[in-house]
């Protein structure tokens, strides 16, 4: 592959677990493409993570520790500390235990040379478990799609993500004003991407680049917990969502469905969180159920077919 230029890129790891951060550091200092900054920023971590970055001679690395834990109730805190010190003209974000494959940048900035209007790129991703073994694959993305068509794909159950395999041109984050903060970060993900990509789409490669690691360690891997904490941060996306949604240029039916799709969708996480909680939290949503939009059947059935 051949460069046009050589932009400098940041790439940021927010760091609070130690046990995967080597292997992660590692795979971005041997991208191919050499011309990039390395920011890891420790988020008031208990572990020694400024003694992992230590083990590294790389001048393209620098430290940074947090006074106190931003990302304890809001992960995507800490990954808009992680944007404020970039200086590249693209940028990703990489979580402490997932993995970029060598060519993840070049790969991704072909891509922004390929589609000059875009601001948001794709890898396409695979999962592996503790010790590294992939378990499942996304499916191949298509080379281009619209923020409409991704919506649709993600609301049908199409599309998967993580926040680790995109790449996107710095200024169109802080346009839209850094990651979206939802309780936990939960659906914080969707709702930054939806938000960047408005303006050009999405472009991506069907090479498998980035592995998503399922440690069973983070927010997305302990769905019993924070339920009800949860439920808030999906009305909060829903309502985000739809507003974006109702932007679109298309026509009004169109934009129906899709709010419906978004619904449905959420609907059926929210049916599933409810149904893993005990007791004492179903008594808490029940008590909340107006404020939480829950149904109270949902909270009925929930209390007679338990998950766990």
């Amino acid at each position: 592959m051949s460069m046009p230029s050589t932009p400098l890129v940041t790439v940021a790891i927010p760091a609070y677990k130690d046990k995967y951060l080597y292997d992660t550091i590692q795979c971005v200092v041997n991208q191919t493409y050499k011309n990039i900054e390395i920011i890891i920023v420790d988020d008031a971590s208990p572990n020694d993570i400024e003694s992992v970055v230590n083990k590294f001679n790389d001048e393209r690395i620098s430290y940074h520790r947090n006074a106190q834990n931003l990302g304890k109730e809001n992960p995507a805190h800490n990954w808009n500390k992680c944007l404020s010190y970039a200086n590249g003209e693209f940028f990703c974000l990489l979580c402490d235990d997932d993995i970029y494959s060598p060519t993840f940048v070049e790969s991704m900035l072909n891509l922004a040379d390929k589609f000059s209007d875009c601001s948001v790129f794709r890898a396409r991703a695979c999962f592996i478990d503790r010790n590294g073994n992939e378990t499942d694959r996304y499916p191949a993305p298509p080379e281009w799609e619209s923020m409409e068509d991704y919506m649709w794909h993600t609301f049908k159950g199409y599309r998967t993500q993580t926040i680790s395999e995109f790449f996107y041109r710095t200024n169109r984050l802080r346009e839209c004003g850094g990651y979206a903060l939802l309780p936990l970060a939960w659906y914080a993900d969707y709702l930054s991407i939806f938000s960047f990509a408005s303006d050009g789409g999405i472009a991506s490669t069907y090479m498998k680049l980035v592995s998503f690691r399922q440690s069973g360690d983070n927010i997305s891997s302990q769905d019993d917990k924070n339920i009800i904490t949860k439920i808030e941060a999906t009305n909060d996306y829903v309502d985000a969502v739809t507003q974006l949604i109702r932007k679109i240029d298309t026509t009004d039916s169109e934009r129906d469905y899709l709010v419906n799709l978004l619904y449905y969708r959420t609907g059926i996480h929210t049916k599933w969180s409810i149904r893993h909680a005990g007791v004492a939290e179903l008594w808490k949503i029940w008590r909340r159920r107006k404020n939480l939009r829950i149904r109270p059947s949902l909270v009925l059935y929930a209390l007679f077919h338990p998950l766990k």
